[in-house]
């Protein structure tokens, strides 16, 4: 099954409808004053060895291929500084700086990684509120040229795009990350300076902040328990319990405003088993869950966790976009209403 033109060339209207309606569910809010609002927010810097840090990175993952197990990832040291909303500044030192994410660490991706940073001291009563991690999402890179085989931009595009994405998943209640967006100055204090990450030092660009994937369950009274990427980073043994949604009963209307949410923003890298006949085509075949996290809270209900944007078509904005991999599923038969 494909998605013709006429309901592709309908997306954007379609995006503006759904975050004009109101919350189907409400969205728990974050301990963390800095994603209380989705405006931009200026006065932000990251001091660390990032070219280092890069530059090993790189070299580590040349090996690596998608669907054998991640090498561990090397790590550095920085200072984090934000203005928060009153206007004081809040140094965090001896941050844990670390590259994140998979296909975009791979040769010929991106040459400035999404970043994830954790605190080596407490952040409470800070606009942090006490989280011990954040994502950072980045600019890709300083071509504006889409990069080979995943179609990614650069050039801070993509952290406008994707910020925006979890900004309308807010706010019609889609269980998904926090996000804020950001202005950050990147100063490199590596002893050897790459002008391929660095074209000059300090760097300002576009990015935004992104919660992690466990303060984000634990706003749901709940834990992660079958992350995405384990399924194809980890044994079968390691995957958790999580067979289908149909079996595990998962709130319909979450079921439904995770594969909507998927469809508007049409990322082809996602895949949710619905029932236990399920199954994907191609490379997502055996698998239950890829990008989409399943959320088990403390009364043992399960949730749908949607994230990840940079290679969907709202974000990369380029040619005419592919079928969702939700639909292009087997031919067996969907559960019937008893």
């Amino acid at each position: 099954m494909r998605i013709s033109r006429a309901f592709v060339s309908c997306l954007p209207g379609a995006v503006f409808l759904l975050a004009s309606l109101p919350a189907m569910a409400e969205v728990p809010s974050s301990p963390a004053a800095i994603f209380e609002s989705s405006t931009l927010l200026r006065d932000v810097s990251l001091s660390a060895p990032l070219s280092d840090l890069f530059r090993r990175t790189q070299s580590t993952m040349a090996k690596y291929e998608i669907g054998s197990e991640k090498p561990k990832l090397p790590t550095v040291k920085g200072t984090l500084r934000v203005v928060n909303a009153s206007g004081v500044l809040e140094t965090f030192e001896n941050v844990v700086v670390g590259a994140r994410g998979s296909s975009s660490l791979l040769p010929g991706q991106c040459s400035f990684s999404k970043l994830s940073l954790k605190f080596s001291k407490s952040t409470k009563g800070t606009s942090l509120g006490g989280l011990k991690t954040i994502k950072l999402g980045t600019h890709c890179g300083e071509t504006a040229v889409p990069l080979a085989k995943w179609d990614r931009v650069g050039n801070e595009k993509e952290p406008i795009r994707e910020a925006l994405a979890y900004a309308v998943l807010r706010s019609v209640g889609a269980v998904s990350l926090l996000a804020r967006p950001i202005e950050v100055t990147y100063t490199d204090t590596s002893k050897q300076r790459s002008e391929v990450h660095f074209p000059q030092n300090p760097l300002t660009r576009k990015a935004f902040f992104l919660e992690d994937d466990a303060p984000s369950a634990r706003r749901y009274g709940g834990r992660v328990m079958q992350k995405a990427q384990a399924i194809v980073e980890a044994t079968p043994a390691a995957w958790g319990s999580f067979t289908d949604a149909t079996s595990s009963q998962i709130d319909p209307a979450n079921v439904a405003l995770a594969v909507l949410s998927e469809a508007l923003f049409d990322n082809t890298d996602y895949f949710v088993k619905l029932w236990p006949t399920d199954h994907a085509e191609g490379v997502m075949e055996g698998y239950t869950n890829y990008n989409a996290n399943i959320i088990i809270d403390k009364n043992k209900h399960r949730l749908i966790q949607v994230y990840d944007w940079d290679t969907a078509g709202w974000v990369k904005g380029a040619g005419i976009p592919r079928a969702p991999v939700f639909l292009r599923r087997s031919r067996g038969s969907a559960p019937t209403r008893p």
